[in-house]
């Protein structure tokens, strides 16, 4: 077995992470009825899409800028971290809301929360607060690769 430090995938792949942060930004816009939001029993399925394509457009702009796979897979799922170093590589747009919603994301541990049924200790963002997340972090990511 091949350990990840000497293999090819220790240089992340830009244009492969952003393939799949774009399928998964088109798969959450599946979910997501046009009247009204995504319908209830498509809710958590929605949150997991979003939130990994955020996580994914990220990971993109990153490794665009040099960060090696074996970085950016020791943040786990995390965003704070992907952030703070997407913010020193240069990344611009994002507004102040967007970047606090990626920081209750993490507190919240939404990616957890929307991968289970829910529980009394859920505490789920809006909705539309992840759909704009998405569209903020999808948006300045695409704009300067």
């Amino acid at each position: 077995m091949k350990d990840i430090s000497d293999s090819a995938t220790e240089k992340a792949d830009a244009r492969a992470l952003l393939s799949y942060a774009k399928s998964y930004a088109a798969a959450a816009r599946g979910l997501w009825d046009s009247s009204d939001g995504p319908k209830r029993d498509r809710h958590a399925p929605y949150r997991f899409c979003a939130h990994h394509a955020i996580e994914m457009f990220l990971s993109a702009f990153l490794a665009r800028h040099g960060i090696a796979a074996s970085e950016l897979e020791g943040f786990r799922h995390a965003l704070i971290p992907r952030a703070n170093r997407a913010l020193e590589a240069g990344l611009s747009g994002p507004d102040v809301e967007t970047w606090a919603h990626i920081a209750k994301l993490d507190k919240d541990n939404e990616y957890i929360g929307c991968r289970y049924p829910p529980n009394d200790r859920a505490v789920l963002s809006e909705l539309t607060r992840m759909s704009k997340t998405l569209h903020v972090i999808e948006e300045a990511v695409l704009s300067q690769m």
